[in-house]
């Protein structure tokens, strides 16, 4: 698996799943499973492509074996790979067999999908207006990541580090606010899985005279 971003470490996350092969479609279909065949970390080399996971059991012939790991891909488009699975006991050695699936190819850009939208719920001078941000990210966004939303100049509301949001990413939290330019700060709590539709709303107080439309603009640094 070469080309992931990804530093090589000896703790990389395992997830023990179950996957059952849909009659109809012939995909599968994985959940999360507490029977842990495989360990819940491993060690992967960068450099080498590698991953090196250990089994915690024995396993009855034909039996399906799936888990999930997460890697980074590189930073551009490169040459798709396809993964080779070897699998070594004390007195045998067995594969490589190679994947049909390529992987890491690392072919479109980071973007936030559709651009993003901004709704508001009033109009009328120095109002209570409620601003709700609605968007989704073709990218896994990592707990702690930050989004900005910047473009809302002209409003009435102070500077403050605890602006509410609410939020159906996790529980609602406190953000920050500067007034002179028009921005939001805030951190997401929990990770995000690409193209999960995210909303996040908060109260600005309109200005007390007619001004010209804002154009919102949504960013993930």
């Amino acid at each position: 698996m070469l080309g992931a971003s990804t530093l090589s470490t000896h703790d990389l996350a395992i997830k023990n799943v179950k996957c059952h092969e849909n009659s109809m479609s012939k995909y599968l279909t994985c959940v999360l499973s507490d029977d842990s065949v495989v360990s819940s970390s491993a060690v992967w080399s960068q450099k080498e492509g590698i991953l090196r996971v250990q089994f915690l059991k024995n396993v009855p012939a034909d039996t399906r074996v799936s888990f999930r790991f997460v890697l980074q891909n590189a930073a551009r488009a490169q040459k798709a790979v396809f993964p080779r699975v070897t699998l070594s006991t004390d007195s045998h050695v067995m594969g490589p067999h190679t994947s049909y699936f390529s992987l890491l190819s690392s072919s479109a850009f980071p973007q936030i999908e559709a651009g993003g939208l901004a709704l508001e719920s009033s109009d009328i001078h120095a109002s209570l207006n409620e601003i709700v941000i609605l968007f989704s990210c073709n990218f896994v966004l990592p707990k702690d990541s930050v989004v900005v939303v910047s473009g809302l100049m002209g409003s009435a509301t102070p500077d403050t580090e605890c602006l509410s949001i609410v939020t159906n990413v996790g529980e609602d939290f406190t953000a920050k606010w500067t007034q002179l330019t028009g921005t939001v700060f805030f951190s997401i709590s929990k990770t995000v899985m690409s193209s999960t539709a995210l909303r996040f709303a908060f109260t600005l107080r309109n200005p007390s005279s007619s001004q010209t439309p804002r154009t919102v603009e949504i960013s993930v640094p």
